[in-house]
């Protein structure tokens, strides 16, 4: 029979996920062409967030973030760290990462899922990283057996709360232990 003649196709139904099959043929001239089959495959949008485990994060520090949302089994999720600034230590399953912040201030995490070229929303996480405490301790560089030696600190970052020695066996005979001077 004659099909219906159109110049603009119909659009694929795309509200649920299925494989819809159109049929295109072309006529001139009360000539038709071969009718070809198009197969186009409605895919669901996946979405979600990222978590994270720790509150507070220093630098050098490690956190474990993973991904929570509604992606299947052969979709594939896209970790995106400032470059240089945070590395990607270990992947736990799919899902998950262990990342290791190596500056400071706000660190964009981001995530977006790939379900079959149908692309999540991008999730983005910023993550502020505090500086490490710097010191410097001075002592001399050998020390006898029962010696005593000097062990200085003389320099500091402002606001560190508090020190923790350990000096590998070796006691602490006077001085401002454990806090520090």
């Amino acid at each position: 029979g004659e099909g219906v003649v159109a110049t603009v196709a119909r659009g694929i139904n795309t509200g649920y996920e299925d494989t819809n099959t159109c049929v295109v043929t072309k006529s001139s001239n009360g000539c038709e062409s071969d009718r070809v089959k198009i197969q186009v495959a409605g895919r669901y949008r996946p979405n979600g967030i990222i978590l994270s485990s720790r509150d507070i994060v220093s630098q050098y520090s490690l956190d474990t973030l993973w991904y929570f949302g509604n992606a299947r089994p052969d979709a594939v999720i896209d970790w995106k760290l400032p470059t240089g600034k945070a590395v990607i230590t270990q992947y736990i399953g799919r899902d998950t990462i262990v990342v290791r912040f190596d500056s400071t201030g706000y660190m964009p995490i981001r995530m977006q899922v790939d379900n079959h070229n149908c692309l999540s929303p991008e999730a983005i996480v910023e993550i502020y990283v505090r500086p490490v405490p710097a010191i410097k301790i001075t002592t001399k560089p050998e020390i006898c057996l029962d010696e005593y030696a000097h062990i200085g600190l003389n320099y500091s970052t402002i606001n560190i709360s508090d020190f923790k020695w350990n000096f590998g066996g070796g006691q602490v005979k006077y001085g401002a232990y454990p806090t520090g001077p």
